[in-house]
């Protein structure tokens, strides 16, 4: 008896311990902001930000610390996104705002408010079974007003190097997992009044009504094609910013007719017969 007391008074020991090193953690990590922020870098004008919060695990910390910087890696080399910088955890920031296991959607909110971001990636892992062979768990996106979107882990748990490839591979995939890849613009395509087909990097994207149409795409650069019967293909290019939309009008000119073609045959047949 007085040995199960022994063990429940090493426990809760514990756990009051790793609550004060994550409080001294923060603590330093605000005193070394301006420090500790370089890693985030300037954001690109027509990216959209997202804060990364390290990574929460029981017993897979090395992996956790590891996987935490190689998903805010995906995030920098991502197109249309920008790292935000905190220095926040998540196992902090949850026991800080008394969140509820497993996190629910109010504490995303009670987290994002903390860490004054629209938009961040959480994750959660832990060792598969007590060989710790496998790392199993679970990346999370939020978004402030849409919710968030799940992916889940399994990768091997010696990916322990935040710059190795295979683990930043594991982490790019999950980021494009719950991202749905680069954010999304609106192009308004009009023709002049005119239907066509309508091209975008070369990919057929079907009929262009006269009246034109809104399309959805990745932000960056594309190029836009329309071609009509009877006229020469119009061309542009679009610059796409996330969630902006911008209008774009093709002038489409008409072909010119050559009327119709004289047989070669027949000046040679006139010849001939002189």
């Amino acid at each position: 008896m007085s040995l199960s007391f022994a063990n429940r008074a090493f426990t809760s020991a514990v756990g009051r311990l790793r609550v004060r090193v994550q409080v001294l953690v923060v603590f330093v990590a605000i005193l070394l902001g301006p420090l500790s922020t370089a890693w985030a870098g300037p954001a690109a004008p027509d990216a959209l930000p997202v804060a990364v919060v390290s990574v929460k695990s029981d017993d897979a910390l090395d992996q956790a610390e590891a996987l935490t910087q190689a998903l805010r890696k995906a995030v920098r080399s991502a197109p249309g996104w920008s790292l935000s910088a905190t220095n926040q955890s998540l196992e902090f920031l949850a026991i800080e705002l008394k969140c509820a296991e497993p996190i629910d959607a109010a504490c995303e909110t009670r987290i994002a408010e903390a860490i004054k971001a629209d938009r961040f990636v959480y994750a959660i892992v832990q060792f598969s079974d007590k060989t710790g062979k496998t790392v199993v768990g679970t990346v999370s996106f939020f978004v402030r007003g849409e919710g968030t979107k799940h992916a889940q882990l399994s990768y091997s748990a010696n990916l322990t190097d935040p710059n190795d490839d295979a683990l930043i591979k594991v982490a790019a995939d999950a980021f494009e997992a719950v991202t749905g890849g680069a954010p999304k613009g609106t192009v308004k395509i009009r023709a002049g009044g005119i239907a066509g087909q309508l091209f975008v990097d070369d990919q057929p994207m079907g009929a262009l009504p006269a009246e034109g149409s809104s399309y959805a795409l990745p932000a960056g650069e594309h190029r836009i094609v329309v071609k009509s019967p009877g006229y020469l293909d119009a061309e542009t290019t679009v610059k796409v910013a996330p969630l902006a939309t911008v209008d774009t009008s093709l002038t489409m000119v008409e072909a010119e007719d050559d009327g119709p073609g004289i047989d070669a045959k027949i000046p040679l047949g006139i010849a001939l017969v002189a």
